[in-house]
């Protein structure tokens, strides 16, 4: 897939170095990041095709932590401090905004053709964890979906 250089989703929010802040529309955590675990929260129908880009990219799904040089350090819970975004993260954060993008499109255009209105999904790239409509949740409990934020 090429994908440097392509319209990028501009449903995604990246809060890797900002405090817990609770998430709205659907969500479905997938993790990635680096120095620590972190993850994705999105939702929509293309979690399966990020967990196969995440598989290609580190051979599985808790590899992909250890490529980038990046650590996030704890202070409470409440508070992540943070380095800045490494060359791997900064790709893997676009090709996620192109994935996203292009699948944005086809539902949209499978959805007018029924009759109907595509909602387009918030993606979240986070890092630890993030309190969504469901509670706290590190990104250690892998892929979730959250339909108390839909």
């Amino acid at each position: 897939m090429k994908w440097r250089g392509r319209t990028q989703s501009s449903h995604v929010e990246d809060v890797r170095n900002k405090t817990t802040s609770r998430s709205s529309g659907s969500s479905f955590g997938i993790p990635v990041g680096s120095g620590k675990t972190g993850g994705i929260q999105i939702g929509g129908g293309i979690g399966i095709v990020l967990m196969l880009i995440m598989f290609l990219f580190g051979g599985g799904l808790g590899n992909l932590g250890s490529l980038g040089s990046s650590e996030a350090i704890v202070t409470n819970p409440n508070t992540v401090v943070t380095t800045e975004e490494t060359a791997l993260e900064s790709d893997l954060r676009e090709l996620v905004g192109v994935v996203l993008k292009d699948t944005e499109d086809v539902w949209i255009k499978i959805f007018n053709d029924y009759g109907m209105t595509y909602q387009i999904p918030k993606l979240v790239i986070y890092r630890e964890g993030i309190t969504s409509g469901c509670g706290y949740s590190s990104s250690a409990v892998g892929p979730y979906y959250c339909p108390a934020d839909y």
